[in-house]
């Protein structure tokens, strides 16, 4: 006989070393939750609460992309939510102050980039560790914001702004599209 004779042994092998992935685990995870839920309560499945879970993921989901480039090249950056929370900060304010869209977002943009290269300095011109720098550097951004935004929300974002974030083409809110092309983009890279 030429062929291979399948070993029970290795089959079963092979499928522990599948279930023990923990990428498998957190999809399990992750599924059973979202069964509960769907069974659980009468409004999950709704298309309001469904479209309102796409919007909140597609926040974190974007920051997620950039963070796993940070691991993958072995750092770690804790000060992301913050940093996006600042250059999210600005564009309010610039908007309230009677700024455009595009220029509030470029000091946004800015914002983000300075808060970046102070987070880079800290780590390889002061050999900081990631985890201390940022940890800190995350620590300041929550205190300046409070600070700045005196503790409330700013008022004053342009219509057309504040709509993008709640419109949705073909039932998909505008912010998981982008989502979604950003981490297309980042997998091509």
């Amino acid at each position: 006989m030429s062929g291979k004779t399948l070993n029970p042994l290795n089959r079963e092998n092979k499928l522990n070393s599948i279930l023990m992935r923990t990428e498998l685990s957190m999809v399990l995870i992750i599924a059973v939750l979202f069964l509960i839920a769907a069974f659980g309560t009468k409004n999950f499945l709704t298309a309001y609460n469904l479209t309102n879970i796409l919007k909140q993921c597609a926040i974190i989901g974007v920051i997620s992309v950039a963070e796993t480039y940070i691991i993958i090249t072995g750092g770690i950056d804790i000060s992301c939510g913050a940093i996006v929370g600042m250059s999210t900060l600005m564009v309010a304010i610039c908007q309230a102050a009677g700024m455009g869209i595009p220029l509030s977002m470029c000091v946004a943009v800015v914002v983000a980039l300075i808060c970046g290269t102070f987070n880079a300095v800290l780590v390889y011109e002061f050999n900081v560790p990631a985890f201390v720098a940022t940890l800190g550097t995350q620590t300041i951004l929550r205190g300046l914001i409070k600070v700045i935004s005196n503790g409330g929300t700013v008022n004053g974002l342009e219509k057309s702004f504040a709509d993008f974030a709640s419109n949705s083409a073909l039932y998909i809110p505008n912010l998981a599209i982008i989502w979604l092309a950003i981490a297309v983009i980042c997998f091509l890279i």
